[in-house]
């Protein structure tokens, strides 16, 4: 047997427009024709609570073993509702020359994070993490990996569940004095405000 649900207490949730509050406070410069490019711009727009920060995963034009094994790891470890794996095919992205496919993208999936990865002879693995404000990159950090081990090397790997948050070591004098270690700290904790 089904029971009804009262309704009286729910307060309907209306839209900016039925609110009376116009499309300049909210932060959007264009006005939609349609209902459903309305609710894309209203989504775009400025919140009281900000959505999550999701992150996105890009192979670069070449990409080793070793770094597709460790973005398979953190897509897995930062969650698979929370970020965005695009790993099946080569992407012609160089972000210290063009970031604008990387923006596009971030756009596209609603990531504030990203991850790049490319290989090549004279740099091998290396890792490109950044993040995105208003669909402009605002940090960009290159990364080398040396002497990666999967975590399908350790035995104890089995045991450990996959929510559990790993620790983060940010040994020496430069992540308390240098303002760009300072900043790569920031954003791999995924503090909200620079120290």
């Amino acid at each position: 047997m089904v029971k009804k649900v009262q309704t009286k207490n729910r307060v309907p949730v209306k839209s900016a427009t039925e609110l009376g509050i116009k499309a300049k406070t909210l932060g959007i410069s264009k006005i939609a024709k349609t209902h459903k490019g309305r609710k894309i711009l209203e989504n775009r727009a400025a919140k009281l609570f900000e959505n999550p920060k999701r992150s996105v995963f890009l192979k670069g034009r070449k990409s080793s073993q070793t770094l597709n094994t460790l973005m398979r790891e953190l897509h897995i470890m930062r969650g698979t509702g929370m970020s965005q794996m695009l790993c099946r095919k080569a992407h012609d992205i160089s972000v210290f020359e063009d970031v604008s496919l990387v923006e596009r993208t971030t756009t596209k999936y609603d990531c504030s994070l990203f991850m790049v990865a490319t290989h090549q002879k004279k740099r091998p693995d290396n890792l490109a993490i950044g993040r995105v404000f208003d669909g402009h990159v605002l940090d960009l950090f290159e990364v080398g990996i040396e002497d990666y081990k999967s975590t399908e090397c350790f035995k104890s790997a089995e045991q450990i569940d996959r929510d559990l948050k790993p620790i983060l070591i940010f040994q020496g004098e430069p992540f308390e004095n240098s303002d760009k270690h300072k900043r790569f700290k920031n954003l791999m904790t995924g503090k909200q405000q620079i120290i």
